[in-house]
């Protein structure tokens, strides 16, 4: 949509509402509802603009699919951080903090929880991200989220008048071409920071963001450095930050940061020792470092405590990425720049899945609304009319905040049919009262509404508290579920108590209804329940027990891959075959007992088509925290060799000409990933594989058989196991 459109729409919009309520309030002599004509006209205005041009809504990886990425640890950098951070060198093998990880790379990349963005570990050094219905644009901005280790530094830039002895340091031969620069006690005292380059910068300007003057430079690999000064009494990290925001400097983007109190200190002391020295116009400069890459390098011109700017000709985007990052936090370890491997993929459902979901809902809908009218004619066809603006208000909502929607958010729109059906009933049964009691109609609709307001609310009220609930603490799919339910609560109040209320006030001053005509199938409502009420807990005490046994007996089978982990075989068929004759086959994974769960991806590629899949499975029988080595490599060997008998030919031909496994080990409740238990599996035959060699290491089950990569340009599909 063009820019100059949106402002015009909203100026449109307003007019007609305000018409709305004018005439409403005046030709209607309804003075006390013009108000609310034109809140609807207004809502309902903005909502359309909305859904028609943000139409089709953005849709889960479960019904559209997307893409998935799969990064690893750079250890080197990582190392590096981890040596600056602690002030020094470290020694002893890289330990990541995987679920620390995991969870900073979801804040930075969904950072509302609405994309449902999934990212998980893929074994100890590798990481899986899984982006729905995307566009390249915003995948490469999620890249660019990704591989931003956000470790950020405020450092001096060396200059010749106050550290000539760093730079004579630096000039010495056993010096030259390392990235610290250490004194005669070994201690550091400088290190070179990389120029930023600007990537909009045009023919004949500055490739770099900003480039200091009187600064110390070499060129590494085509690449300027800088050399900074490292003092560790005045070490400012972005651990320092209270609050970070975008904003603008002289009509620029820019990134507005706040202090913590010890920060606030530091960088206090730091620009008081820097303050310009007019008389001789030398000034220090302040460099802000990020990553390793020197971003902005402001002169200081006075004392700096609580606050300040990050500017570098930076374009929206970019400040936008780079707040971000700062609000997340720093990584506890930095992905390489490029994904190990990019594939997109067909929705994680099958067709007929998604088709009868559809299917199942839209008829929910059509019978509920057709029921409605019957029996509550007039009125029904009212609620009808309130559940579509329902409907199409909870769609624009979340086509304007960017969520997903998946399966679990269709079935959250059902349950909020569900809820506005059963608000209208109490409103529709409380007006049914009032007419019965004498009252006239006009009475009979203020008093049926009042009274069933606090009800509808009250009832709304403790689900919107277990949705908000499920948003806090659920997994990607949980909160698809939680946000579209959120929605569906707050647009089900407004339907069925603001535009119902209208709609019959209005049609009673217009039409002049003497009645409000409904049907009466259960005219004996009188029923006594309370003198049954040992019956009735003592059934609700049975179901109660029933579901707990229930629960007990199939014990870890309720969870589904995401908690039990499990392995992923990725086969290469020497001859093409379809994914349904695929699924057929390792459907008997499940039904030998090999797997509790599996789902199979097909990935496409115009040189292999139907000959690369790769296939899931949760292994079944292994607690989350007692799995012994033994038991992990032997339920590992088993889904192996179970995967080679389903893929062999009638004569006992091997259909397989390579294959790769990776385990993963399963997630405890609270969503981090299980300490993994070191295992080796059993020997399997593999004489007709000989590139296959599966292997675990630290709860990771790999081969090194460069063969079983997909080709570049593989594109995938997948669908139910």
């Amino acid at each position: 949509m063009d820019g100059y459109l949106v402002p015009l729409l909203l100026l449109a919009i307003a007019v007609v509402a305000m018409l709305a309520g004018r005439y409403v309030a005046k030709s209607l002599r309804m003075p006390e509802s013009g108000w609310k004509a034109s809140l609807l006209v207004a809502v309902i205005g903005i909502a359309a603009m909305i859904l028609y041009y943000g139409w089709p809504p953005k849709q889960g990886i479960d019904l559209k699919g997307g893409v998935i990425l799969i990064y690893e640890i750079d250890k080197a950098l990582t190392q590096q951080n981890a040596a600056e951070k602690a002030d020094g060198d470290t020694s002893g093998d890289l330990t990541v903090d995987m679920p620390g990880l995991i969870q900073g790379l979801s804040r930075r990349i969904n950072p509302g929880g609405l994309q449902e963005i999934v990212v998980r570990p893929n074994g100890p050094h590798q990481v899986e991200i899984i982006i729905p219905d995307v566009v390249s644009k915003e995948v490469d901005r999620i890249k660019e989220l990704i591989t931003t280790g956000g470790f950020l530094k405020f450092q001096l830039v060396a200059n010749r008048r106050d550290h000539s002895h760093i730079w004579s340091l630096a000039d010495e031969p056993e010096q030259v071409g390392q990235y610290e620069v250490r004194d005669a006690s070994g201690q550091v005292v400088g290190q070179w920071a990389k120029l930023s380059l600007n990537e909009r910068a045009k023919e004949g300007e500055s490739p770099y963001r900003v480039d200091p003057f009187d600064s110390k430079s070499r060129v590494v690999r085509g690449r300027k450095e800088v050399l900074m000064v490292v003092d560790p009494n005045l070490s400012l990290q972005g651990s320092d930050l209270r609050t970070v925001r975008k904003g603008y400097q002289d009509l620029s983007p820019a990134v507005f940061f706040d202090m913590e109190v010890a920060g606030a200190a530091k960088m206090g002391a730091l620009t008081e020792a820097n303050l310009p020295d007019v008389t001789a116009n030398h000034y220090s400069l302040l460099g802000i470092v990020m990553d390793g890459e020197l971003i902005s390098a402001p002169r200081i011109n006075s004392t700096i405590t609580s606050s300040g700017v990050i500017e570098g000709q930076f374009s929206d985007e970019e400040v936008d990425m780079l707040v971000n990052v700062l609000r997340a936090g720093r990584l506890p370890a930095v992905l390489k720049q490029e994904p190990v491997s990019q594939s997109e993929i067909s929705p994680l459902l099958g067709n007929d899945t998604i088709r009868e979901g559809k299917i199942a809902i839209a008829v929910s809908i059509v019978v509920v609304m057709v029921f409605m009218v019957i029996y509550y004619m007039y009125a029904g066809v009212v609620s009808c009319l309130a559940l579509i603006l329902n409907l199409g208000l909870i769609l624009a909502l979340m086509i304007f905040v960017g969520a997903a929607f998946s399966l679990p958010g269709m079935a959250a729109l059902v349950l909020t049919v569900g809820m506005a059906v059963d608000a209208s009933v109490l409103i529709y049964e409380r007006i049914r009262e009032e007419q019965t009691n004498g009252a006239a109609v006009r009475m009979a609709i203020r008093n049926g509404f009042d009274r069933a307001t606090r009800t509808i609310v009250d009832a709304n009220l403790t689900t919107l508290i277990t949705a908000i609930v499920l948003y806090a603490i659920g997994t990607e799919q949980l909160k698809a579920f939680a946000v579209a339910l959120i929605l569906g609560i707050l647009m089900t109040m407004f339907s069925a108590i603001f535009f119902s209320r209208f709609i019959f006030d209005v049609s009673e001053k217009v039409t002049r209804m003497k009645k409000v005509n409904m049907m009466n199938w259960f005219a004996q409502t009188d029923w006594d329940l309370f003198k049954k009420r040992h019956v009735c807990i003592g059934f609700s005490a049975l179901l109660i027990l029933i579901s707990l046994i229930a629960v007990g007996v199939r014990n870890r089978r309720i969870f589904d891959i995401d908690f039990l982990g499990g392995t992923s075989v990725q086969m290469l068929l020497k001859e093409p075959m379809s994914i349904a004759d695929v699924r057929t086959r390792v459907e008997r994974l499940r039904e030998d007992g090999i797997a509790q769960d599996v789902s199979v991806t097909q990935i496409k590629s115009e040189q292999r088509n139907e000959r690369i899949y790769r296939i899931d499975t949760s292994l079944p029988n292994m607690s989350v925290s007692d799995a012994t080595q033994e038991q992990i490599g032997s339920a590992i060997e088993r889904v192996q060799q179970a995967i080679m008998d389903e893929f062999r030919s009638p004569n006992g031909e091997l259909m397989l000409q390579t294959h790769r496994l990776n385990y993963t080990p399963p997630k405890s409740l609270t969503g981090a990933s299980s300490s993994a238990t070191s295992a080796t599996t059993g020997a399997t035959d593999t004489s007709d594989l000989p590139t296959v060699d599966a292997e675990i290491n630290a709860g990771d089950a790999t081969t090194n058989d460069a063969a079983a990569e997909p080709a570049a340009d593989a594109t995938p599909a997948r669908t139910d196991g």
